[in-house]
Order: structure tokens, then sequence, then C-alpha cells
């Protein structure tokens, strides 16, 4: 496989820190690196996107710049579709095409995807509605202090993504692409059939896996996700991985997994 840099892009409101569990498993052959967005964690005192395409243009020029060899990009809800974006941006830019892109917790940018405007609730009641995904814990809402700093975050960052245009044609990303999804998101039940439309944004291999879990399932996985990571980057399939056919029956059953006892 050779040493290969993954780019991990975040969940709204997300800092390079939800990424410390990938982090840990990085060695000589595979090295994570979150990338910071605009208006927090290292970057908090620069202004918030307004717009998707500013954050696009953004994370692709800080890619670029760290770019020095074979490298994949991973999304996470958000993240996901900044991951398909930046890939093109990145394209435009002159730089080497990634080895694979990685999409969780997220259906496509199309027409379906387009969610109520949460970004214009009530501060309390955009929480509730965030914390139902579950991953954020409820004390948060006890807390005056965290909540002025984390809502005006979360809140720009769904109104960013409402900037995103989802009229447009799948574009084929120029690498193989895996997808990742909880099986009780409560996003997304019962779409199986817009997860399975990212096979429209390659022309190579698409694989999807299942796990148990909510919106942030891949905290309980780490290990099993890591491993697919490598294994998609050596160019091999897991067995019971599922390619993305339209087709295909029960595919929210496919390469499900639970998390490892103890």
């Amino acid at each position: 496989m050779g040493s290969a840099q993954v780019f991990c892009l975040p969940h709204a409101g997300g800092m390079t820190s939800a990424y410390a569990c990938f982090r840990k498993h990085t060695d000589r052959g595979l090295a994570f690196e979150p990338i910071e967005l605009a208006g927090r964690g290292r970057r908090f005192t620069e202004p918030l996107y307004d717009t998707f395409a500013q954050a696009v243009d953004d994370v692709g020029a800080v890619v670029r710049r760290r770019i020095r060899g074979r490298y994949a990009l991973f999304g996470h809800s958000m993240g996901s579709w900044l991951a398909y974006d930046v890939c093109f941006r990145l394209e435009e830019m002159g730089a080497p095409p990634p080895a694979h892109v990685f999409v969780s917790a997220n259906v496509p940018p199309v027409p379906s995807a387009r969610r109520a405007p949460l970004h214009e609730l009530p501060d309390e009641t955009f929480m509730e509605r965030v914390l139902a995904l579950g991953g954020t814990p409820r004390e948060i809402v006890r807390h005056k202090e965290l909540m002025d700093l984390i809502v005006p975050i979360l809140k720009a960052d769904y109104r960013m993504m409402a900037t995103r245009a989802l009229s447009e044609p799948l574009r084929p990303l120029p690498c193989g692409l895996t997808v990742f999804s909880g099986l009780g998101d409560r996003a997304f039940l019962g779409r199986a059939e817009d997860m399975l439309r990212w096979r429209a944004c390659t022309d190579r291999a698409c694989r999807y896996h299942a796990f148990e879990g909510d919106h942030f399932y891949f905290y309980e996985h780490v290990p099993e996700i890591v491993a697919l990571i490598r294994s998609a980057l050596a160019g091999g399939e897991t067995a019971d991985g599922a390619p993305c056919a339209p087709a295909a029956p029960a595919p929210l059953t496919w390469g499900r997994r639970r998390p490892a006892a103890g």
C-alpha cells in the first residue's frame, strides 16, 4: 500500500478533536490528519463560512498545502459533502486526485437531501433536534456558556450547508468510494435508496458498510473502520462489504457490524 494521508473533514459543529480516536491509529503507513474549519478550535478567531462554496475553497486550499504524496479524503455527515466537493476543487487547483474517498452518515447532495432549515429554529428547539441525532451530551443545554459557544457554530454550519446547490447532476469521482452509515441513524432511517445513490458518484468501485449505532456510530467502531480504510487503500475489498448496487435488496443489512465484546 505504501504510506498515505487521510484528511478527515468534520460534521457540523465539529473540530479536529472529533477525530482524535482515528489519530491514535496513525503509523508509518497511514496518517490521519483532521482538518480544522474556520471559526472553531485553533481557527476560532477566523470568521465562520457564509456559503458552502467558501468552505470548499478554504478546505481545498488547506488540503492542497498539506498533500505530501498519496492521500484520501474522509468526511462524516456534513464532511461527506465537503469531501465530495473538495475532491473536484483540488482537481481545479492542479492537485493529484485522491486514492480513495470515504463518506459517512450522509446521503449524496441530491434534491431529496434538502432538509428543513433547522438553523432558523430558536436555540433550544434547534439543540433538541441536534441532540436527537445522538453523539452530543445533553448536559450542554444546561450550560449557558457552552450553548453560547456551540450554537452559533452549529447554526452557521447548517446555514451554509443550505446554500449548497442540490439540483446539479452528480459528477463521478476520479477514484473509488466507500460509504459508511449507522443502522440506527435517525436522520436516514427509511432512506436506503438515497444512501445508495452514492453509486452515481464514481465510475470506480463503490462499497457500502453499515454498523450498529446512531449518527455517531463510528466512535464505537474505530478499529473496524480503520481496517476498512487500510483495505480500500491497499486495493482490497472485505468479504462482508457490499457493492452500492441500486437494485440490491435490503441494503441496510449489508456489511452489518456490531461492537466488539468488552
